[in-house]
């Protein structure tokens, strides 16, 4: 059999073939990017949108921090005072004069009442509205030098936003976990930690216990002997040092300092 041979016209009807079919996809890609563009003009409109709206969110949450502290400015927290028969705010007015302070009207401390819920066996704290800065003052210095309310359990701090509050309980923690290794330590009026002379910024600490958190989760699983074999022997020295809470770099080069003295 023989093969039919090509002619010029076919090969410039298949090549007219291809050069259509190429214009096709050379169409439809330009008709793709059009349709890129118009999405990423889109999306480029809604990112700039949703940064204003985290923007005007940012922006509101620090106003509404301003407001709250404003509101709270004058304010304190009563803690450990048991009910009584009296008004809340009787009783707060007698605790304030235990003090050695003399209420002089019924401006200085505007209201009072205690918040969370009722809970049985367990005191709610007190929130108590003063109008003064002056009244407030005394109270939280002239609080933390009384014996017998420390001795009764009754304890007053600043009435705090919800944020600097959730700041405090964490700064507590640690500061419960540098006392428990023997170090010196308070919480600064700036929400940072102070241990040994040194100051810990909060963020410096949620930095370090995120990373140590990622360190355990990370670590791989060893056997653990059963609860009840624990409680036959007595921990090695290793359990003990992991038992203890977890402090900062720096507090635990400071230890070993210590123990080589």
């Amino acid at each position: 059999m023989v093969d039919k041979e090509i002619s010029n016209e076919d090969i410039y009807a298949l090549l007219q073939s291809v050069v259509s079919q190429n214009n096709e996809i050379k169409q439809e890609i330009r008709n793709i990017n059009s349709r890129i563009d118009l999405i990423t003009v889109r999306v480029n409109g809604t990112n700039e949108k949703v940064e204003k709206l985290e923007e005007e969110n940012r922006e509101l949450k620090s106003l509404v921090e301003g407001l709250e502290r404003q509101a709270k400015k004058y304010n304190i927290v009563v803690y450990g005072l048991p009910e009584t028969k009296k008004d809340t705010l009787e009783d707060v007015k007698y605790l304030i004069e235990t003090l050695d302070i003399q209420v002089s009207s019924d401006i200085e401390v505007r209201d009072a009442y205690r918040i969370g819920k009722k809970v049985e066996g367990k005191i709610q704290p007190i929130v108590a509205e003063l109008t003064t800065y002056r009244m407030k003052a005394d109270i939280l210095i002239k609080s933390k030098r009384n014996e017998i309310l420390q001795k009764k359990g009754v304890f007053i701090s600043n009435d705090y936003p919800k944020k600097i509050y959730q700041q405090r309980k964490f700064l507590h923690s640690k500061l419960k976990a540098a006392k428990s290794q023997g170090h010196t330590a308070q919480i600064t009026k700036h929400n940072s930690l102070q241990i040994n002379g040194k100051i810990f910024s909060y963020q410096e600490l949620v930095d370090e216990e995120e990373e140590n958190q990622r360190e355990i989760s990370s670590a791989p699983e060893t056997h653990k002997p059963s609860e009840a074999k624990r409680k036959d022997r007595e921990e090695t020295p290793e359990e003990a040092r992991n038992s203890k809470p977890k402090i900062s770099a720096e507090i635990r080069t400071s230890n070993r300092n210590r123990n080589k003295q």
